[in-house]
């Protein structure tokens, strides 16, 4: 949240919680109400799936470039 605030000129360390409409809407996905809670929403709407993937995604399930996978014998010839 910090990059995607500081993008839409919102403080960055504002303390993020499900309390926070704007932040419960982000982590839902709901790009609508996040343009009605504040239309500077719009300028991020086209890379907002986006910013959403990379802020929350599960690292464990995130895909990684074949050129970036190694498996131990491929390292161990180095």
């Amino acid at each position: 949240m910090i990059f995607l605030f500081a993008l839409l000129g919102k403080d960055p360390w504002m303390e993020a919680s499900m309390e926070d409409p704007e932040y419960a809407a982000f982590q839902a996905g709901d790009l609508h109400t996040l343009i009605k809670i504040d239309p500077a929403w719009i300028r991020a709407a086209k890379d907002f799936r986006l910013i959403r993937r990379l802020l929350t995604h599960n690292p464990e399930h995130r895909i990684v470039p074949p050129c970036y996978t190694h498996t131990e014998s491929d390292l161990s010839s180095f």
